[in-house]
């Protein structure tokens, strides 16, 4: 009983106070990379507690407590005894069928997101190559008449610059925001943000998850922006491309990333405040305290077994 209550307490506990705490720190913004991975640790840690907190829910179950048995080694009867709940078969079997719908929603989502961003691509290099002209600076120049910058990640990477944005922007302008573009395909920003995407479609019927996977995914579309900015040689020259990308581009392609459709405002500032410094321990701290939070709801949903080893081991030592 003890495994699914602390499962519970730690998925509320962190998925109400982490945004808060996330989105007052003033650090994420200062390293965005390690806001990025912090945000990820964050959501990846609530749904595994929710995931876990339906296995332990499960387990008294015969099969399931047989397979774990054959997995650990440690009689059935007493696996069944360590997480058995009063809540009795019916939630266990309850518990069971949400984690393998869960499981199917995962799945069913994950591939319709890849068949779309496949076929959308596709689409998206085919009138690229009727309707736009090759540039030696290696991009695609397509005339329209809105300024806009974006990228196409994949196997086929490409950057597409308007004719348009190439009016309104400077060359050294253009320089920046081509450095932008290019850390985006070369980080594959858009495998984040379409695991976010997935995650936040697949948990939206868990309110839990809900409001929190669509936090992470907002932020971390932002964050991988700053990142991108952050590959700029001049970040005043790329702010002054930002306003000007801004004030008349739309949103890029949903299978592209643009450089100015996502914070702007937010960006010209950190671009033009002056660069904060950022120190190894930091990036220690942040990354020791994801894989922390990341570990706790496995030790968690593990609590029992480890207590069932440390009997077995006082037995034989008695």
């Amino acid at each position: 009983m003890l495994a699914p209550l602390s499962l519970l307490a730690f998925a509320v506990l962190a998925a109400t106070a982490g945004p808060r705490l996330l989105l007052r720190a003033r650090w994420v913004h200062r390293a965005p990379g390690w806001g990025v991975l912090a945000w990820q640790g964050l959501a990846g840690s609530v749904v595994v507690a929710v995931a876990l907190l339906g296995v332990t829910l499960a387990v008294p179950l015969p099969p399931v407590a047989a397979g774990l048995s054959r997995l650990t080694g440690i009689p059935t009867t007493t696996v069944v005894a360590h997480y058995l709940t009063p809540a009795g078969p019916e939630v266990a079997a309850l518990a069971a069928l949400a984690c393998l719908g869960l499981a199917l929603r995962l799945a069913w989502l994950a591939v319709a997101a890849v068949l779309g961003t496949v076929r959308a691509r596709r689409g998206q290099h085919d009138g690229l190559r009727l309707l736009g002209r090759e540039h030696p600076d290696g991009y695609v120049v397509l005339d329209h008449a809105t300024p806009l910058v974006y990228c196409l990640p994949g196997r086929h990477p490409r950057i597409v610059v308007t004719s348009a944005a190439r009016a309104a922007l400077t060359p050294h302008e253009l320089a920046q925001v081509l450095d932008h573009e290019r850390r985006h395909l070369s980080s594959r920003h858009d495998l984040a943000l379409a695991v976010g995407g997935v995650l936040r479609r697949a948990f939206a019927p868990v309110p839990l998850l809900r409001t929190l996977l669509a936090t992470a995914h907002e932020q971390v579309a932002v964050l991988v922006e700053m990142q991108a900015d952050d590959a700029a040689r001049d970040p005043r020259g790329l702010a002054r491309a930002l306003v000007a990308l801004a004030c008349g581009a739309p949103a890029a392609p949903p299978s592209g990333l643009a450089a100015g459709d996502v914070a702007a405002l937010a960006r010209v500032r950190r671009l033009t405040g002056g660069a904060a410094g950022w120190s190894h321990p930091r990036s220690a701290a942040v990354g020791s305290g994801t894989a922390a939070v990341l570990a706790v709801p496995v030790v968690l949903a593990a609590a029992p077994l480890i207590e069932m080893v440390l009997i077995g081991c006082r037995a034989m030592l008695a």
